[in-house]
């Protein structure tokens, strides 16, 4: 047996091992049933496997690699497929009764594509009935767990595919996607999902929920696999008149397998505030979302002023309430100042800054406030760099009195907010 972590590869790797020979594709096979013996019965991602057919299919690809010839980017690849998505030859249930003994009399466009790369099939994976629901616990078979929490839901309605990937079961997994089925369950799993722009995948051999919308797509470790993934299973289909192909096929790929890192850069980041103020948000979930809107804000405009970006700890932790900070001694802000100066590059540390302070306020917190502001905040205006700290350099003990007075405001963000235990709780 191969000394290679067969579990937790991605596709790219994956296909270098194989073709270097670090491991056999039927090696690989072998593994995954083994962690889908092992870890399945508590997760339940899949409905069905089909070891006997999956070891053949890893057997031609090992006997390709041995003749020498030539393979394709997902041969060997063992993938997941959700159950409402027909294989010829297996049972196909979309998660009902009404169809626990029919067996798909053809292949669906995808999996016909999927074949001719010389992927593996380890199996169908569950998911709501007729894919209506959200939660993947409306299968009439089986209720999915979420790998990283059993007491929670995977989402859905391919929570069994999101499932599979996200304890390793699978290297990669198909769903399908009407309202978010993809998306949604990825989300939750903390795995990557796609779905495509309707047309670019085709739907035949689909067993529909909504045949207007829906969309089969790729559920993956990484954007590099789903993008991988897609990549074989896009593209027009006479079987699906609703099926398209871009005009210039190879900028599309190329756009898409090699994107242009300084156009994503300029996008926006909408952000649809009735849903960050209707009523039922958890808590926890709302303070997360604002987390992360602060992170964005702040290494966006870290970026514009071409200042490093250095990850640093902080003093306290916040307070539950928005937009607060918390309460900071002046003996533990000059000690934060000091740790946070010295984690930053030598030719940093002997400019000035300009500080940013918290919301104007005359209470007695508000310098602990525009402490706590300070420490994960970057330089907006400096002086020249010497080689030894200029006259007009302030020192950490500078910093610190200068705290007891009136900050200069800056134009950056407020910093991320890390809450404490006791208020994510």
């Amino acid at each position: 047996m191969s000394h290679v972590a067969l579990h937790n590869l991605t596709i790219k790797r994956f296909h270098e091992g194989l073709v270097n020979k670090e491991f056999t594709a039927l090696e690989a096979a072998e593994n995954y049933y083994a962690r889908i013996r092992e870890k399945d019965a508590k997760i339940n991602a899949y409905l069905s496997t089909r070891e006997e057919a999956a070891l053949r299919e890893a057997e031609a690809v090992d006997l390709a690699i041995a003749n020498d010839e030539e393979v394709p980017m997902l041969a060997g690849v063992p993938l997941a497929v959700k159950d409402n998505i027909l294989i010829k030859g297996e049972v196909t249930t979309a998660a009902s009764k009404i169809l626990e003994h029919y067996t798909a009399s053809y292949d669906a466009t995808v999996i016909a594509k999927l074949k001719e790369q010389k992927a593996v099939f380890l199996g169908k994976t569950n998911l709501d009935e007729f894919a209506m629901g959200s939660s993947t616990e409306n299968s009439a078979f089986k209720v999915t767990k979420n790998p990283h929490d059993p007491a929670r839901v995977p989402g859905g309605s391919s929570g069994g595919s999101a499932a599979a990937v996200a304890s390793d079961m699978t290297v990669a997994a198909l769903g399908s996607d009407t309202g978010g089925s993809i998306r949604q369950p990825a989300a939750f799993c903390g795995v990557v999902g796609l779905k495509p722009t309707y047309g670019a995948v085709s739907r035949s051999g689909l067993i529909a929920m909504a045949s207007s919308l829906d969309q089969i797509g790729t559920i993956a470790k990484t954007v590099e696999d789903a993008t991988l993934l897609f990549d074989a299973i896009r593209g027009k289909d006479p079987l699906d008149a609703t099926s398209t192909e871009p005009e210039n096929m190879e900028a599309y790929r190329e756009a898409f397998l090699r994107p242009d890192f300084s156009k994503i850069k300029k996008l926006c980041v909408g952000l649809p505030k009735e849903y960050l103020e209707v009523e039922g948000l958890d808590p926890a979930v709302g303070r997360e979302i604002e987390r992360a809107i602060d992170k964005i804000k702040w290494e966006s405009r870290c970026r514009k002023s071409r200042s490093p970006i250095r990850a640093t700890r902080y003093p306290a932790t916040i307070s539950s309430s928005p937009r607060k900070f918390p309460q900071t001694s002046r003996a533990s802000t000059a000690s934060a100042i000091h740790e946070f100066r010295n984690l930053m590059p030598k030719s940093f540390r002997s400019k000035s800054f300009i500080l940013p302070s918290a919301e104007k306020d005359s209470g007695p917190n508000r310098n602990a406030a525009s402490s706590s502001a300070l420490l994960c905040s970057l330089p907006v205006t400096t002086t020249p760099t010497t080689t030894k700290r200029s006259a007009s350099a302030p020192s950490s003990s500078m910093i610190s009195r200068k705290l007891s007075k009136k900050l200069t405001s800056s134009s950056l963000p407020s910093p991320p907010r890390f809450p404490s235990k006791s208020a994510r709780k």
